[in-house]
């Protein structure tokens, strides 16, 4: 049978669902809207194998730019939603792997015991260093964070001022 004939009565009462003529309407709409931005009901026409009016009329009858736009959107928000949950996921695994990275750093650091304040100031000078950073201001603020969060340190003498410009302890 060709396709043709399955649209002879296109223009009557609509077909019960499922029926030929609905599933070649269906089949017209797919192949308009794979089309992209270049729809032509003529190529859909030419492809079904029925006269251009009646995929224009199909075309008006079934809404199809209205049910694209509508796809889109739904496609849209789709997409946003399958990002939301890529980036929900890859937040976790960010979080487990800064948990994980914490609990192996507090596992090496748990041994160093810091003899005198210097030796702290020493260590912190040490890791500015390596990150590529050795502003004085923010050694000190560091080491005065932890010479209030380290008990080791308690009861040893206070930290030496530094000299903001030179980076040097300043004596006496």
């Amino acid at each position: 049978m060709k396709l043709q004939d399955a649209t002879k009565a296109a223009s009557g009462p609509p077909k019960a669902r499922g029926s030929k003529s609905s599933r070649l309407k269906e089949t017209a709409f797919q192949l308009y809207a794979a089309q992209g931005d270049n729809h032509s009901l003529k190529v859909v026409a030419e492809k079904i194998g029925v006269h251009h009016s009646t995929i224009r009329t199909w075309s008006k009858d079934e809404r199809w730019g209205e049910r694209l736009v509508e796809r889109d959107l739904q496609l849209s928000r789709q997409v946003i939603v399958d990002n939301e949950t890529i980036l929900k996921l890859a937040k976790q695994k960010m979080v487990e792997t800064a948990v994980e990275l914490i609990n192996k750093a507090h596992e090496s650091l748990s041994d160093i015991r810091f003899e005198t304040p210097q030796d702290v100031r020493a260590s912190v000078e040490n890791y500015y260093r390596v990150i590529g950073s050795a502003d004085v201001v923010e050694i000190n603020e560091e080491l005065n964070q932890l010479a209030s969060e380290v008990k080791d340190l308690e009861g040893n003498t206070p930290l030496p001022p530094v000299d903001e410009k030179t980076g040097k302890e300043v004596l006496g």
